[in-house]
């Protein structure tokens, strides 16, 4: 099956072949051969799966010789494959279908401009309605538009505090997300008094054990890794495992963050080994619950590509960040400060292979993109000192 049988598809359009395994003995969604009453009779054998079929993906790779996607595929059963429960958990999750809803899963889908689309019209619909507005803060914080997001959130309070009470699950996210903004900024203070206002919401809300609760949790020891402080950074993350532990299915992707979160922090207090035993629970949970191309995949594919060359396996650590980068390169904006760590890694790694001219390169390349991103200037003085050692060393 393709996206296009046309010779001119759009630059945003591939072409993909679903390479699809069907077990004929399992109960699954019905499916039949319909050859014998299709138009294409002579060029295509063709076969019809019911909507809502559940396939679980096992490989996407690019075909040289015949130019095409090849994403492979098993068809699973309803009730009998291992993300039923996750799924499950997705349902409960489920607001009103509206266009604000629909726009926040196709942003979870990583369809940024379909996402921004239906937030828009539904601000035609409605110019007061703050969830749109939140959800254009997402967008513009996932390409990097840091002050363009922190305007969309506190729009979206504007909006919210004439329409809904003062502690409204609505209120405590846009704080939520006003912290990561600035966190990511380097204004510290600011982002722990939205993350303060966010928690004491929630908790009034929803109680201690609830993963609300949990996230914010989370996002204030990130928090604290950014200050430096990892005893008060693994408090407040071990808070978030235990509540996500007692709430969440085995395989769901909150885990895997947590997992992945804390593993960061053992590793900026120089326990590699604990970090990458973190770091690999975390990409065993995602490599089953998200597609191959998934953002999250990438930074556990760099975690482990980063702790791997920490215990001097560079050739491990080479080969996880190389599929790192690969996934950014699908997943990201291209001027994503993600992308310049990725390639710092792998210049370090090349470093440690004294392969110079290649660490250069790609020292170079993170050096370009943290120029270009608003990010803190301490990240840009760590790569910028990278270029002058790799230069001295290539004068010699």
């Amino acid at each position: 099956m393709f996206t296009s049988t046309s010779d001119n598809c759009s630059h945003g359009e591939q072409p993909v072949l679903f390479q699809i395994e069907i077990d004929t003995r399992l109960d699954t969604k019905p499916y039949s051969d319909i050859f014998h009453v299709s138009y294409f009779q002579d060029a295509e054998e063709e076969v019809l799966i019911m909507l809502g079929a559940i396939f679980k993906i096992h490989d996407v790779a690019f075909d040289d010789e015949e130019k095409i996607w090849v994403i492979k595929l098993t068809m699973c059963r309803d009730n009998d494959h291992e993300l039923k429960h996750v799924f499950d958990s997705y349902k409960r999750d489920l607001e009103e279908a509206n266009l604000v809803s629909l726009g926040k899963h196709l942003y979870h889908m990583n369809e940024l401009d379909k996402a921004e689309v239906m937030f828009r019209r539904h601000l035609d619909i409605d110019s007061a309605e703050g969830g749109a507005y939140t959800g254009l803060g997402m967008i513009a914080y996932r390409k990097c538009e840091i002050n363009s997001a922190i305007q969309y959130y506190e729009r979206a309070l504007e909006l919210d505090a004439k329409r809904l009470l003062l502690q409204h699950p609505n209120t405590a996210t846009n704080h939520l997300y006003i912290g990561n903004a600035y966190k990511d900024m380097g204004v510290f203070d600011t982002a722990f008094q939205h993350y303060s206002i966010a928690l004491e919401i929630r908790l009034h809300i929803y109680g201690e054990h609830h993963i609300k609760v949990a996230a914010i949790y989370q996002n204030m020891g990130n928090l604290y890794d950014e200050k430096k402080d990892y005893p008060t950074s693994l408090e407040y993350k071990q808070k978030c495992l235990n509540i996500r532990e007692k709430i969440l299915p085995k395989m769901h992707p909150g885990l895997a963050l947590i997992c992945s979160s804390i593993g960061t922090t053992y590793s900026n207090m120089l326990n590699y080994e604990t970090a990458l035993m973190y770091a690999i629970k975390a990409h065993e949970i995602q490599k089953k619950s998200l597609p191959s191309y998934h953002v999250h995949l990438g930074i556990s594919h760099n975690n482990i590509g980063y702790l791997n060359l920490m215990l001097n396996n560079n050739d491990e650590a080479l080969k996880n960040l190389n599929i790192a980068l690969s996934i950014d390169q699908v997943a990201r904006s291209k001027k994503d400060p993600h992308f310049a760590t990725t390639y710092q890694r792998i210049g370090m790694v090349h470093e440690r292979k004294m392969e110079y001219p290649l660490a250069l390169e790609n020292y170079l390349q993170a050096k370009e993109i943290l120029n270009s991103s608003n990010v803190s200037k301490s990240h840009v003085a760590d790569v910028q000192e990278d270029v002058l050692r790799l230069r001295e060393i290539l004068k010699r």
